[in-house]
């Protein structure tokens, strides 16, 4: 039953008055009032005689199965083209109603011109909320369950890293590039410095094909030690690092598959290398930093640290023999 009608212009359908007559409707059946169109009112009362809120309207067509026909012409039309799935002549009809029933959408009246992505609301989202934290965005409470559910969806074999070493990049140590081998801090720089320097071959440890797997906290893990001699697992970890209860795991782990021939060395076994050796380095094109420290830090700065870390330079007390021991064939 029709109680009330306002006309309202729309700006999509302007020339339409069947769509510009706003109406409000009460339901036949559950006396529930809600806004409709003239044009969908009387397709209402063409097709269940009476005027029907959404819900009595579901309810109906699933009681005379016009759900499920749907459900099953959906299926079957799915991926066929109108005239593939109706014919000629029939496409031909429903492509003219389509266009008389929509407005012209062709070049300035489309809602996407001269806009370059098709998500550009997510776009728009995403770059409003780029730079933010969870907490920004979604305030406390909300981002401590988003982050727990995220820890948990993405714990052991469910992290989409599972199994793979960590892209080169990733951490927050000094990285870069040596003669093209990648190191991940200082103390991998030295070590690539020392077996380049006396001819010793090795390979880099983090490939898929060389994972250690181990359980840590209950949650099962992928350790990849730094580099392969010969038969010997190398693995450099500075002595501050030794007692962490997650590398104790990867060190047992190690060890019980390798036994002799898995190796840690620290900070006291391997030889520091000069500053200025590593400058010419650096100037002459065989020492190169990752982007973030190339851009954001001098050469010099970065030396300042190298050379922090060489504290124990003039001293010769390094015990080489563990580092020979992993380097002899």
């Amino acid at each position: 039953m029709i109680l009330t009608i306002i006309f309202k212009k729309q700006k999509r359908f302007p020339n339409r008055n069947d769509l510009n007559q706003e109406i409000d409707v009460k339901c036949d059946i559950c006396s529930k009032e809600y806004t409709s169109t003239l044009r969908n009112r009387d397709k209402n009362i063409k097709s269940y005689l009476k005027d029907l809120c959404r819900s009595c309207k579901q309810k109906h067509q699933y009681s005379d199965g016009l759900r499920e026909q749907q459900r099953i012409i959906a299926g079957r039309q799915k991926g066929i083209s109108n005239k593939d799935f109706y014919g000629d002549d029939k496409a031909l009809e429903i492509s003219n109603n389509i266009s008389f029933n929509m407005p012209d959408q062709s070049g300035r009246n489309n809602p996407m011109y001269g806009k370059n992505y098709q998500c550009s609301g997510l776009l728009k989202i995403s770059n409003d909320n780029k730079g933010k934290n969870y907490e920004e965005i979604y305030g406390i409470e909300k981002s401590i369950i988003i982050k727990n559910k995220l820890s948990i969806n993405n714990r052991g074999s469910n992290n989409p890293m599972f199994g793979k070493p960590s892209p080169e990049g990733s951490g927050y140590g000094i990285s870069g590039w040596y003669d093209n081998i990648f190191f991940r801090s200082i103390l991998e720089l030295y070590m690539i410095k020392y077996l380049i320097d006396n001819n010793i071959e090795f390979i880099s440890g983090e490939k898929e094909e060389f994972k250690i797997p181990y359980i840590f906290e209950g949650v099962y893990k992928n350790y990849f030690c730094d580099y392969i001699i010969g038969n010997k697992r190398i693995e450099l970890k500075p002595l501050f690092a030794m007692k962490d209860l997650k590398n104790i795991e990867k060190f047992k782990a190690a060890k019980k598959i390798y036994g002799k021939d898995y190796i840690i060395l620290n900070e006291n076994d391997i030889p520091y290398v000069n500053t200025d050796e590593l400058k010419y380095s650096y100037i002459n094109g065989d020492l190169k930093f990752i982007k973030k420290f190339d851009d954001k830090i001098n050469i010099d700065n970065i030396l300042r640290i190298f050379r922090y870390n060489n504290k124990k330079d003039k001293n010769e007390s390094n015990n080489q023999s563990k580092l020979q021991e992993a380097t002899k064939k």
